[in-house]
C-alpha cells in the first residue's frame, strides 16, 4: 500500500519518549538500565523485522513461500534508492525516518539487491568446480549490478570498496532467495563468498533471505551461514486488516479500482475474514501471497460462499495468472502456457496430473493404527513429495520419448516451483504443496472424478479425508454444477439406521455438505427427481435423530441442531401451548425462539407504543434506541431455533402484549385470556415437584449445562429428555427465563439456570434476579396463557 507503517516504536519507560535505536544507542540504553545488550537486543529483535536489523547488522531472514521475503528486500532497496535520488514519495516518509539511522549513523545507505539464483547463473559452468568463493566475488557481483544502472567508469569498484571499508559503512547488501540456487556446487560457492565477506566486514549491513526448511537442514549439516537467523511470522489479524485497507487504497490511487465498488468489496473481504465460521480464510490470510490473491479474487467476483469455489479460483490464479506477474522481475521469457504448448500438453492434462498426484500423497496422511500421537500434526501438515514422484506424474502426460519426457517434466516443475506458489521445493530432493488447503483441494478434485462413488465409500470414515470429501462435494456442486453426482453420494452413503460412531459421523459430514452446498433448491434442479426427493426427506430426519441422540457428544448434537436450523426446520409443535392446570394455566412448549421473536420485530414490535405498556420500559427503549435484541446479529446465538436472548424484561413484556392480540386474532386463545410472563409459582407448576423436570437425578444428556462444555445456547428441541410429562421442553438450563413477579426490591426473578451453570445451578428450584433493563446474553423467556381474572 501507499502508507506503510512498519516502524515499531520503543518507548523509554522513564521519560515516556520514543526511542530510535541504532546499535550504539542500544548499547547505551542497555548500559543505563544495567542490562546485557545481547539480551535486550534479542527481545527487540523478536518483536519486529526492524528490531532484528537494528540489533544484528548481518542476518538471515527466513520465511515460508509467499511470506514476503523478496518483497521486503525490494521495498528496502526501493525506498533507499528513491531517497537517494530525491524521488521519495511523501507517503513513504515514515519508511525514510525508520531507515535513516537503522543500520548506522550514516545519512544514507546505497542499496544493492542481488537475486542469488541470477548470480549463480552468471557464474561460468565449471567455475565452482575449481575455485572457492571469496569476498571479492560478492563485491564483483555488486559492482556488476551497479554498472547496469549506468556507466560509472573504471574506478567504480574502488568507490564501492571505499563505501564498504568506511568506519560506518554506507552500503546495504540484500541477498534474496538462497534456496532458489538449486545447483549444490554453485550454492556452496555463494555461501563461501558470503561467509568470507561477512567475516572480514562485520559492520557492513547485509540481509540474506531463504525459505525456512532448507536453511534449517543446511544449518543442521553445518552448511549454513554463521549469522543469526530470524523467521517471519504470519500476519497478525490487525496487520491483515491494515493490508486489506492499503491494498484497496493503492489500487484506487492507481486508477485500477472504482471507488464505489472498492468500498463495498473491501468491507466484504473484512467481514469474511472476521467470520468465525471461516477459519481457513483467516489462516490463509496470514500469508501475504495468499492474502493478495484473496483480495484480487474478492474484487473481481467476490469471495465465493463455499471453500471449493474459492480454492478453484485460487488454483486458476496460481497456475495460469499469478506467474505472469513475475516475468519481468525474474527476467525469463517463458511461461507455463508456452511450455505446455511446446510439449503438446493441454492445461486440463496438467491439472489432472496434479490432482492425481495430490490424491496419492494425501493418502499418506491417513492416521494408521498406533499413530494417535501424530494425528494433530498430520492433520495440519502438507506431505513431503519426492522430486521423482512429481516428475513421474508429469512425464506421463507428455507424448514424447523418455528423454523428451524427462527434460520437459524438469522444466515444468521448475516453473511451477519458481513462479506459481502452488508447489515449492523444500530441499534438494523434496517438494510440498505450499499450503495444506491446495493439497486437500487437488485431492478432492480427483476424489470427485469418476468412479467417485467407489472413492467416497473408501474415504468416508477417514478423519484425514473429511475436508477433502467436503471439498469434493463442493467441487461437484459449486464448480461443475453436477448436482446429480452429488445426489448419488448423499443417497448412497447416508446411513438411514445409524448404529456405530462411524455411521453417525457420516450423517453429520453429509448433513453439513448438504446444508452448506446443495440444499433443497439445488436438489430439486437435478434430473433424478425421485433420488432428490429421498435426500430432501431423509436428511432433516437423520439430522434430527443425531441432534436428539443422547449417545452422541454434546458438540455433535449441537452441530446437527444448527444444521437443522439452517434448513429452517422448526421444532415439532413450536407454537404449542401445554395445559398445566385445566382452564387456568397453559405454558409455551419451548422458550421463545429467535424465529418467534422475529415475527414481533417484523410486525413493528419495537416501534409500536401500544405493546410497551410500562412507561419506564418505553423510556429505556427510546433513550438506548432498541430495535432488536442485543445479540441479534451474533451467529453464535441467532439461529432460528435457538432461544432469543439479550432481551430485557421490558422487551419480553412487550412481546407478550403483542402476542396476546396476535393469538386472539388467530382464535388460539379467547378474548378473556392473555399471554404474559409466568410467575414463579406457575413456572414451578409446569416444572413439577422433582429436582429436575424429568426426575430426581441429573443427566448431562438431558440439559444444556456447564457439563456439556458448549458455552452457548442450543436449539430448544435438542434435549427431548428434558421434557416434563406434559411435554414442556428446556425449563432448566440453556437460558435463564424472566418471570412475571418481582422481589422485594422490584427486580424480576429469573428461573431455571443457564448453559454456564453446573448440575446444581440448573435445578427446577434455581433462582436469580436481575435489573429489568438488563439485556444479558444468558437471559431469555417463555410465556404462559392465563385467564385475565387470574391473579
Amino acid at each position: 500500500g501507499r502508507k506503510p507503517r512498519l516502524q515499531r516504536v520503543y518507548v523509554d519507560l522513564n521519560t515516556k519518549q520514543p526511542l530510535s535505536l541504532t546499535r550504539k544507542k542500544l548499547e547505551t540504553l542497555a548500559q543505563e538500565r544495567n542490562l546485557d545488550p545481547e539480551v535486550l537486543g534479542e527481545a527487540l529483535a523478536n518483536a519486529s523485522i526492524f528490531g532484528a536489523v537494528q540489533v544484528k547488522r548481518q542476518l538471515v531472514i527466513l520465511g515460508d513461500p509467499g511470506s514476503g521475503k523478496s518483497t521486503l528486500t525490494r521495498r528496502l532497496a526501493g525506498i533507499l534508492a528513491a531517497a537517494g535520488c530525491g524521488l521519495l514519495d511523501e507517503n513513504d516518509a515514515d519508511w525514510s525516518t525508520t531507515l535513516g539511522g537503522l543500520f548506522a549513523d550514516a545519512e544514507w545507505l546505497l542499496p544493492v539487491r542481488i537475486v542469488l539464483s541470477r548470480w549463480a547463473r552468471h557464474l561460468p559452468e565449471d567455475y565452482a568446480d575449481h575455485a572457492d568463493g571469496c569476498a571479492d566475488d560478492l563485491i564483483t557481483e555488486c559492482v556488476r549490478l551497479i554498472g547496469r544502472s549506468g556507466d560509472f567508469g573504471q574506478r567504480q569498484k574502488e568507490h564501492f570498496t571505499a563505501r564498504l571499508n568506511a568506519p560506518e559503512p554506507t552500503v546495504l547488501i540484500l541477498l534474496d532467495g538462497l534456496d532458489e540456487v538449486t545447483d549444490k556446487k554453485k550454492r556452496t560457492f555463494l555461501l563461501q563468498a558470503i561467509e568470507h565477506f561477512c567475516t572480514g566486514r562485520k559492520n557492513v549491513p547485509l540481509l540474506v533471505t531463504c525459505r525456512v526448511r532448507p536453511y534449517k537442514a543446511w544449518k543442521a549439516e553445518g552448511q549454513a551461514l554463521p549469522l543469526t537467523d530470524f523467521a517471519l511470522d504470519q500476519l497478525s489479524p490487525s496487520a491483515i486488516e491494515e493490508f486489506v485497507r492499503r491494498w484497496h487504497e493503492e489500487l484506487l490511487w492507481a486508477g485500477l479500482y472504482e471507488e464505489e465498488v472498492a468500498k463495498g468489496t473491501e468491507q466484504r473481504l473484512l467481514d469474511a475474514l472476521r467470520d468465525q465460521s471461516r477459519d481457513e480464510l483467516r489462516d490463509m490470510a496470514g500469508t501475504p501471497l495468499l492474502l493478495t490473491m484473496m483480495a484480487r479474487i474478492n474484487y473481481r467476483q467476490g469471495l465465493p460462499d463455499n471453500r471449493a469455489a474459492l480454492y478453484e479460483a485460487y488454483l486458476k490464479q496460481l497456475l495460469w495468472e499469478w506467474e505472469r506477474t513475475k516475468l519481468d522481475d525474474r527476467g525469463q521469457p517463458t511461461d507455463l502456457d508456452k511450455i505446455l504448448r511446446e510439449g503438446s500438453v493441454s492445461t486440463s492434462s496438467l491439472e489432472r496430473a496434479l490432482c492425481q498426484l495430490a490424491y496419492a500423497v494425501h493418502a499418506q496422511l491417513s492416521t494408521q493404527e498406533g499413530a494417535e500421537g501424530n494425528k494433530e500434526r498430520r492433520a495440519q501438515d502438507t506431505v513431503d513429495i519426492p522430486e521423482m514422484q512429481i516428475r513421474s506424474a508429469l512425464e506421463k502426460i507428455h507424448p514424447g520419448d523418455l528423454s523428451a519426457k524427462a527434460a520437459w517434466a524438469v522444466d515444468v516443475l521448475a516453473l511451477i516451483d519458481d513462479r506459481s506458489g502452488l508447489i515449492h521445493k523444500v530441499d534438494d530432493e523434496l517438494y510440498q504443496f505450499s499450503h495444506r488447503t491446495f493439497q486437500e483441494y487437488l485431492a478432492a478434485r480427483w476424489l470427485a472424478a469418476p468412479p467417485f462413488l467407489k472413492k467416497f465409500k473408501q474415504k468416508i470414515d477417514d478423519e484425514q479425508w473429511r475436508e477433502a470429501i467436503f471439498l469434493a462435494l463442493g467441487h461437484q456442486i459449486s464448480v461443475l454444477s453436477q448436482y446429480d453426482s452429488a445426489l448419488d453420494v448423499f443417497d448412497e452413503l447416508l446411513p438411514l439406521d445409524p448404529q456405530t460412531p462411524a455411521e453417525w459421523r457420516c450423517v453429520l459430514l453429509l448433513g453439513e455438505a448438504y446444508v452448506r452446498l446443495l440444499g433443497e433448491q439445488r436438489a430439486n434442479e437435478a434430473e433424478q427427481k425421485q433420488r432428490a426427493q429421498r435426500v430432501i426427506t431423509n436428511m432433516p430426519r437423520m439430522l434430527t435423530r443425531a441432534m436428539q441422540n443422547p449417545a452422541l457428544t454434546a458438540n455433535q448434537r449441537l452441530q446437527a441442531g444448527l444444521l437443522l436450523a439452517d434448513l429452517d426446520v422448526d421444532p415439532e409443535g413450536l407454537d404449542d401451548l401445554i395445559v398445566v392446570v385445566e382452564g387456568k394455566l397453559k405454558i409455551a412448549r419451548y422458550p421463545v425462539t429467535n424465529k418467534q421473536f422475529a415475527r414481533f420485530m417484523d410486525d413493528g414490535g419495537y416501534s409500536d407504543d401500544q405493546w410497551w405498556q410500562d412507561e419506564e420500559g418505553r423510556g429505556y427503549r427510546n433513550r438506548q434506541q432498541w430495535t432488536e435484541p442485543r445479540l441479534w446479529q451474533d451467529p453464535t446465538y441467532n439461529r432460528p431455533t435457538q432461544p432469543v436472548m439479550g432481551v430485557s424484561w421490558y422487551e419480553a413484556n412487550a412481546y407478550c402484549a403483542w402476542l396476546t392480540v396476535h393469538l386472539r386474532r388467530k382464535g388460539t386463545i379467547g378474548q378473556n385470556e392473555e399471554a404474559r410472563l409466568p410467575t414463579q409459582k406457575e413456572w414451578m407448576q409446569a416444572a413439577g415437584p422433582a429436582t429436575y423436570p424429568w426426575g430426581a437425578d441429573f443427566d448431562a444428556a438431558k440439559v444444556n449445562s456447564a457439563e456439556s462444555n458448549l458455552d452457548q445456547t442450543t436449539p430448544v428441541h435438542m434435549y427431548p429428555g428434558s421434557a416434563t410429562a406434559g411435554g414442556v421442553y428446556d425449563l432448566c438450563g440453556n437460558v435463564w427465563e424472566w418471570s412475571h413477579d418481582l422481589d422485594d426490591n422490584d427486580y424480576p426473578w429469573l428461573t431455571g439456570g443457564a448453559f454456564y451453570k453446573d448440575a446444581e445451578g440448573v435445578q427446577s428450584s434455581s433462582r436469580s434476579w436481575n435489573y429489568p433493563l438488563t439485556r444479558n446474553l444468558i437471559v431469555g423467556f417463555r410465556y404462559v396463557v392465563v385467564p385475565i381474572s387470574h391473579p
